[in-house]
């Protein structure tokens, strides 16, 4: 009996130390995932709106997106965060719109869809051919042979993401910042 409560101790000191070990790794990579991601978006925005002046997060009905500004305060582009649930679990995505509600960046953040299947939705020929949507467009795009519930979760959720976009964030107008 005494074994068994001996071996039950230190089976429970090292689960402990294990999940202390884990939560401890998980704070500290956290912030330096949400880091990374946020410098990507920088880039991203950078690298689609040139003559970018400011970038703005903001919040419509608890969906945020990020509002690109030029100098003046006119609307440039939106990025905003879509997901979609494919074949292997969620897949996350960033969806950049100009001004006119054209798609002119999707990029896919995180999957777990199969490799070399469904992964393909992060390839560039697949998602090119999202690129210059508006909601207005017919979302029928090519699907993936032998990927097609990854393709088709794409579709939908690029889709809903635009609506989303155009509903909500397409006339935000710069906010005025106190001086």
């Amino acid at each position: 009996m005494k074994e068994i409560v001996k071996l039950s101790l230190t089976l429970m000191i090292i689960c402990a130390v294990a999940a202390g070990a884990l939560a401890f790794t998980n704070d500290v990579t956290s912030e330096i995932i949400k880091y990374n991601e946020e410098q990507a978006k920088m880039q991203l925005m950078q690298s689609l709106f040139s003559s970018m002046d400011e970038l703005e997060d903001v919040t419509v009905d608890n969906q945020t997106a990020t509002i690109a500004f030029d100098a003046d305060g006119n609307m440039l582009g939106v990025l905003a965060e879509g997901r979609a649930e494919g074949y292997g679990g969620i897949i996350r995505f960033n969806l950049a719109v100009d001004e006119e509600g054209r798609i002119v960046a999707l990029e896919v953040v995180q999957h777990s869809e199969t490799p070399g299947l469904g992964a393909k939705i992060v390839e560039k020929g697949y998602r090119s051919q999202y690129l210059g949507l508006t909601a207005d467009s017919d979302f029928d795009v090519d699907t993936i042979s032998s990927a097609t519930i990854s393709a088709e979760a794409m579709e939908k959720g690029v889709n809903k993401a635009l609506q989303d976009i155009v509903l909500r964030f397409m006339d935000v107008e710069k906010p005025e910042v106190e001086r």
